[in-house]
């Protein structure tokens, strides 16, 4: 409810759409929502309306029009085509008329901000992000890697694999938990011990299709998408090194965890490494009512010091493990992450999961940028697609609408590419000047209460952390871990007490 009454607020900027009366201001809202629920402030709302605030400030109207009104309107707009705000007869307001408001709202949102004595979103208290971490914190326990890594070797020897192939896996979803990716960690392994013996075959040979001095296609018949992909990326570092450029597709595979970690393959031996693969069914394209995209994540790492340029996301709005560590915490998800097929916000995050997970269209999770191309859910649509050429178009494999089928032939697809910055001259002189680059813009004015961060300095500062002072789990995750190995006769004590 408390979601609900925020977005009431936010709603009543816009008075020819809503019926609603302004006679709770929207600062005033978002303030004592933050007090009282913190886990439900929601940084998304905080940021449109901090920036609108500021832009007004500078009579800047134009400035609060490009960020509130893509992502505000949106809401809007989907409120009034389900007919729960508005006249029957209402029309949206003109460009210039929302300009005319928002001028008028952001106005009386300084001044609340001046009653209050705060600033939205600026105050440590109530920055999101240390709140969600504050409440990890209180969640999660953590737990020695290396005895981690010493266990998930153990269960994959009682799946029949060998303990090198085991430590193989561990280590991909180790660097993820070490890192701070923790939707690609040790909470995917319930995923794999369902998927043993039927998606995942333990015996499964991976089988090279097509080889050249620069390119690879792989047949991965169904074996573990770590195995797969980490073999993968090492024909690529092996070509790289001869030609300058290696790439490679393989299909038939499965889920292969976080595509960074094979990026960063190639950036630790001072390479530029390129990952990406497509999933199964759960994205909903642009204005489509029938899932059909995959989250096809996109990863890059780059040299650099001091450490790399680190690039690592899906090109859906959310990757599908986010929706499932929400509903493990038993958080609502943000109304901007899963629709239903009427374009319809989804948040309670165990009826989304649950929908997503059936992969019959009750739900969807929207592109990069969202569900309307006026807010630019084109951009991550697009990337979904160019994914899909990588990986199942060249290797012959199943594009993401079909790797839900069941069909043996039907797994998931990854690509892999690694270049030799030799290619561009002296390696150590690009790295420098990309060094130099991203401190330049670290260097930049921030905003209040935050730093400009570019992208692996916070994967960098996680792996400090948890290197030290171990990988957080959250107790669900720790229960699926023991009852897996309790299932299979392996000793979880001493890892997991």
């Amino acid at each position: 409810m408390e979601v609900r009454r925020m977005e009431v607020a936010i709603l009543s900027l816009f008075p020819r759409l809503s019926d609603l009366r302004r006679a709770q201001p929207v600062t005033a809202a978002v303030i004592s929502l933050g007090r009282a629920r913190p886990h439900l402030y929601h940084f998304y709302f905080s940021a449109i309306l901090r920036r609108a605030a500021s832009a007004t400030r500078g009579n800047h109207v134009s400035c609060a029009v490009h960020l509130s009104y893509h992502l505000i309107y949106q809401l809007i707009y989907q409120r009034w085509r389900a007919g729960m705000i508005g006249e029957n007869q209402a029309v949206p307001p003109s460009r210039r008329s929302r300009e005319a408001m928002m001028n008028q709202s952001g106005t009386e949102v300084l001044e609340r901000e001046a009653e209050a004595g705060e600033t939205v979103g600026a105050s440590s208290a109530l920055d999101p992000f240390a709140m969600e971490a504050a409440e990890s914190a209180e969640a999660r326990r953590r737990y020695d890697p290396a005895k981690l890594r010493e266990l998930v070797a153990d269960i994959m020897v009682a799946w029949g694999y060998t303990r090198a192939e085991g430590y193989t896996v561990a280590d991909v979803l180790g660097f993820a938990d070490l890192h701070g990716i923790d939707s690609h960690g040790l909470q995917r392994f319930q995923l794999y011990a369902s998927q043993m013996g039927n998606k995942i075959d333990p015996h499964g040979k991976a089988e090279i299709l097509l080889d050249t001095p620069v390119s690879r296609i792989i047949d991965g018949h169904r074996r573990m998408g770590q195995l797969n992909g980490v073999d993968a990326m090492n024909a690529c570092i092996e070509k790289a090194r001869t030609t300058g450029i290696g790439i490679a597709s393989v299909r038939r595979s499965c889920h292969y965890g976080a595509a960074g970690y094979y990026a960063s393959m190639a950036a630790k031996q001072g390479l530029i490494g390129i990952s990406m693969t497509n999933t199964e069914p759960i994205v909903l394209p642009l204005y489509a009512r029938q899932i059909f995209l995959g989250t096809n994540p996109i990863a890059v790492a780059i040299p650099a010091d001091p450490h790399p340029f680190f690039f690592d996301a899906s090109t859906s709005v959310v990757a599908y493990g986010k929706v499932e560590l929400y509903a493990k915490q038993g958080k609502e998800l943000p109304g901007t992450w899963v629709v239903d097929p009427e374009n319809r916000p989804l948040t309670d995050s165990a009826d989304a999961l649950a929908r997503l997970l059936r992969y019959n269209n009750e739900a969807g999770i929207v592109p990069v940028g969202g569900n309307t191309e006026y807010t630019g859910g084109h951009k991550g649509y697009g990337f979904s697609m160019l994914v899909e050429f990588f990986t199942a178009i060249v290797s012959g494999g199943a594009t993401t609408d079909r790797t839900a089928q069941g069909d043996p032939v039907n797994g998931i697809c990854h690509a892999f590419m690694a270049i030799d910055p030799k290619i561009y001259g002296d390696p150590e002189a690009v790295k420098a000047r990309f060094s130099e680059y991203l401190d330049e813009v670290r260097a930049l004015p921030a905003v209040p209460g935050r730093k400009v961060l570019v992208h692996g300095d916070k994967e960098a500062a996680a792996l400090s952390d948890r290197e030290a002072s171990g990988v957080p789990l959250y107790h669900k995750t720790v229960s699926e871990l023991r009852a897996i190995a309790d299932g299979l006769g392996v000793d979880w004590r001493g890892a997991l007490d």
